[in-house]
């Protein structure tokens, strides 16, 4: 088996940049009252609305940065959002949920703890599904023939997912 990443798609960049785009905006704005203005409670606002943008930019940066599951021959590696990694052999793999909600959430279980999960717009999310299917903890269903639509929709030129050969 190819080692499979699968991880948020560039979507929660492109979140994250539109609030970047915002703070350089307000940053601007608080050059140009510098100069027009004499009032330090002006400059202060716009400072703060600088600090907004920026905090709020953070969350999706981290969560595309820290956030994934690798899916290999040993087993699957979970990551949160504070990048804490724990590996679980297939054998600790018990089950897979696939909820038939907006966002088609998948997720993975050892020993009825939840290692992980993903959602549709997630990179690699289809071949995961695959994976599920073929080692026995997700069973093939209209569910997930509709995650897998849904998923092909919104990924650029149809299914995602990083793959690398194991370099052992």
């Amino acid at each position: 088996m190819n080692r499979l990443i699968v991880k948020p798609g560039k979507g929660y960049m492109k979140i994250a940049l539109l609030f970047y785009l915002l703070a350089i905006f307000f940053f601007v704005m608080l050059i140009i009252t510098s100069y027009a203005s004499t009032h330090d409670d002006t400059q202060e606002a716009i400072l703060a609305c600088c600090g907004l943008p920026i905090a709020v930019g953070l969350i999706p940066t981290i969560i595309y940065r820290n956030v994934k599951m690798i899916f290999d021959n040993d087993g699957v590696v979970s990551s949160n959002i504070l990048g804490m990694s724990k590996k679980y052999s297939w054998s600790d793999i018990t089950e897979a949920k696939l909820l038939n909600d907006s966002q088609y959430r998948c997720s993975v279980y050892a020993n009825d703890k939840k290692v992980g999960s993903a959602i549709f717009s997630y990179d690699g999310y289809t071949q995961m599904l695959d994976i599920l299917i073929k080692k026995q903890l997700l069973e093939k269903s209209d569910i997930v023939e509709k995650a897998k639509r849904r998923a092909a929709i919104t990924q650029p030129g149809g299914l995602s997912g990083t793959i690398f050969k194991n370099k052992r």
